[in-house]
């Protein structure tokens, strides 16, 4: 089974990234051809990191913020 995921924002790139960790084959459909360039990643907290530093991503995150 794969999964289609509507939106490249913080949501479902989230999203996309988790199945793919589980080995879930997913494609992002997303309808800008860029990235934004005004910041839109409102929705990061405490525990979103959490969930990031579990799949070993936490420092990555930190570097490029």
């Amino acid at each position: 089974m794969s999964v289609v995921v509507v939106g490249g924002g913080l949501v479902g790139l989230s999203t996309a990234l988790f199945l793919g960790h589980q080995g879930v084959p997913t494609t992002v459909v997303e309808r800008h051809p860029g990235t934004s360039i005004h910041p839109k990643a409102r929705g990061l907290n405490a525990r979103t990191m959490e969930l990031f530093r579990g799949m070993g991503l936490s420092g990555a995150i930190r570097e490029a913020g």
